[in-house]
């Protein structure tokens, strides 16, 4: 079940079609349970983190969470 919080992950630029659907799932649940600070909440700003081997940036405006950015880190 998702959480009564959890977020709309929205993805214009469809990152999601290029990568394993078992990545994007991974990713989109980590999204959709806001990964932001607890103590930010600013729609103008970018944020960016990693997660399952991916570097990843989004924004936040009201209960919708807009990927802006998803690439692969390469070691």
């Amino acid at each position: 079940p998702v959480a009564e919080y959890a977020l709309e992950v929205s993805d214009p630029q469809r990152y999601f079609t290029e990568i394993p659907e078992s990545d994007a799932r991974l990713i989109r649940g980590v999204l959709a349970e806001d990964p932001r600070p607890a103590y930010q909440r600013d729609p103008e700003r970018l944020y960016s983190f990693e997660c399952g081997g991916y570097h990843i940036s989004f924004r936040v405006e009201e209960k919708r969470l807009i990927l802006c950015d998803l690439k692969k880190i390469e070691h």
